[in-house]
């Protein structure tokens, strides 16, 4: 019947959104059967605001659990490598229990050391040109990459820099300088666009990308730059980022934090 046919390849993938209610309300029911749940969140940092689905979720199988069996959830615990509300990155969550903070881990070489760079004498921003802006710090962090280059090759790897621009039409011009002006090509540039920052890359090339962004460490992937906006805020683990370039302000904490820490993995 041509009516019961999905409407595109999500939809064949993972169901239409009816489909998908139904599946929460089986789930909703069958995790409901036990009486004593404990929920563990994962980058807990998100697990916080209240207009989340993970949230309303959790709040939905409390409710049910207290009209079942007037028994809430028992416990919550949550796990996160930056546990602030993201609504006032300042504030702390209360109910911390171990803090296992960035300076004990790298005093425990847990991770790597980073060093911090600045550079002396560099000029005020004058204009709007990104570019002129930024050359003298795009050029530093390709200088210093340069030196992994040599030392990296006596182990046999592929050091990566990753320079991390304030939105994709930037993202675009460091990778036209790096193109025309440094001598690099696009075998070894990666661009990636985040959604909702006004770049062109559709929805169904993001994986792909990403998963390029993954396995660059792999011989058969030719990049060794990366440039991007927001791509390498989480859940990326790469081990073999040597140098990062900010080019762009650091309004909140979580993001400073969570972005050295792509560059700190062993």
């Amino acid at each position: 019947n041509e009516s019961t046919e999905p409407k595109n390849p999500i939809e064949e993938l993972v169901g239409s959104e009816a489909d998908n209610v139904d599946i929460q309300r089986v789930l909703l029911k069958e995790i409901t059967k036990f009486e004593d749940l404990l929920v563990i969140n994962d980058e807990a940092h998100h697990a916080h605001t209240d207009d989340i689905q993970w949230v309303q979720k959790i709040g939905d199988i409390n409710q049910n659990l207290k009209e079942k069996y007037n028994n809430p959830i028992i416990m919550q615990l949550d796990f996160s490598a930056t546990p602030r509300y993201l609504t006032n990155q300042n504030r702390f969550f209360e109910h911390i229990i171990y803090d296992y903070p960035l300076a004990q881990a790298i005093r425990d070489k847990i991770v790597k050391k980073p060093i911090i760079g600045e550079i002396e004498g560099a000029p005020d921003k004058i204009g709007k040109d990104f570019i002129k802006n930024n050359q003298l710090q795009i050029n530093t962090g390709i200088e210093v990459w340069r030196e992994f280059e040599v030392d990296f090759k006596a182990i046999k790897k592929k050091p990566v820099l990753f320079i991390m621009a304030d939105n994709n039409k930037n993202a675009d011009l460091v990778y036209e300088y790096l193109i025309a002006e440094k001598g690099f090509t696009q075998d070894d540039v990666l661009v990636i666009h985040t959604k909702g920052s006004g770049g062109d890359i559709s929805e169904k090339d993001l994986p792909v990308l990403r998963e390029k962004a993954k396995l660059i460490d792999n011989p058969k992937n030719t990049y060794r730059i990366i440039v991007s906006v927001m791509m390498l805020k989480e859940g990326w683990d790469v081990k073999n980022v040597v140098v990062i370039v900010p080019l762009r302000a650091y309004g909140s904490q979580i993001l400073v934090e969570q972005t050295l820490g792509r560059g700190l993995r062993r």
